[in-house]
């Protein structure tokens, strides 16, 4: 007797301990399936939306945003979390052609944030990741948007209004993330101009200083012949005068007229 009742204990506390496990697994199931607790942290934004039906998870509707501590059924629910804090992306090389066919290599970095206020139009126009983002459709909008305005200039035009092109590729860029909810804080080209470029550059320079140069030169020679003539001209001009007086003095016999014809015998007697 002793041994069975034994027995039928160990079976009762083996009972036990089954059903404690079974109600353990229905309560993680439970918890697995139908109901989750999230906290979203500080730096971070939660997107909660509500989806309409288990064989369609495209369709979604109820998106809010989500900050702290939430409770949800993923079963029900997509819940994604992305930072809110500046996000970097550097990207080595990229080739892009002008419109007469010469190829420039750049090297873009961008700094970016999803906005708080549009996390939502994100979250439904992207929905991915940050760091595939960043390969992926983010690439795609960066290097379409170079293409785009920089084929439009020819590589001399692209050389001499760089910053032009760069405000309108950047105002281009933010406009397409604007789009899909994500604000751009930083934009760099990085710029790298073909030798063949730099070359010709350098011998525009070189051609322009020199014709700068011999027009200065005429202008200084044209100056100089300017100043000649005025110090001739004054020098004549003085001499005369100094002429003029003497055949005054060599004329005049120290008397000094006594009526009103005096000056002009005297005009007349230099003359003579």
């Amino acid at each position: 007797m002793g041994v069975d009742e034994g027995v039928k204990k160990n079976k009762r506390g083996v009972k036990a301990l089954l059903t404690i496990a079974l109600i353990v697994l229905l309560v993680a199931l439970f918890f697995m399936f139908f109901v989750r607790i999230t906290h979203v942290e500080s730096g971070y934004i939660g997107i909660k939306s509500t989806l309409s039906g288990l064989s369609d998870s495209s369709a979604k509707r109820n998106v809010s945003l989500v900050r702290g501590y939430s409770i949800y059924m993923p079963l029900y629910t997509d819940f994604k979390i992305y930072p809110v804090t500046i996000q970097t992306a550097a990207y080595d090389t990229m080739r892009v052609n002008t419109d007469d066919g010469v190829e420039f290599v750049i090297k873009p970095r961008i700094s970016f944030h999803v906005s708080e206020d549009k996390a939502a139009l994100y979250f439904t126009s992207v929905n991915d990741d940050l760091g595939r983002l960043k390969n992926g459709y983010l690439k795609e909008i960066i290097a379409s948007s170079y293409t785009s305005i920089l084929g439009g200039y020819t590589s001399d035009s692209l050389t001499r209004h760089q910053s032009e092109a760069d405000r309108e590729v950047e105002s281009l860029i933010i406009s397409k993330m604007t789009d899909i909810g994500l604000e751009v804080d930083n934009l760099n080209t990085n710029f790298q101009i073909p030798k063949k470029i730099k070359d010709i550059i350098e011998l525009r320079s070189l051609a322009e200083h020199n014709i700068l140069l011999a027009q200065n030169q005429k202008r200084l020679a044209y100056a100089q012949a300017d100043i000649a003539r005025m110090e001739d001209s004054l020098r004549y001009s003085s001499l005369t005068d100094l002429a003029i007086k003497k055949l005054y003095i060599d004329k005049w016999d120290g008397k000094l007229p006594a009526y009103g014809n005096v000056s002009s015998k005297l005009h007349k007697d230099i003359i003579e």
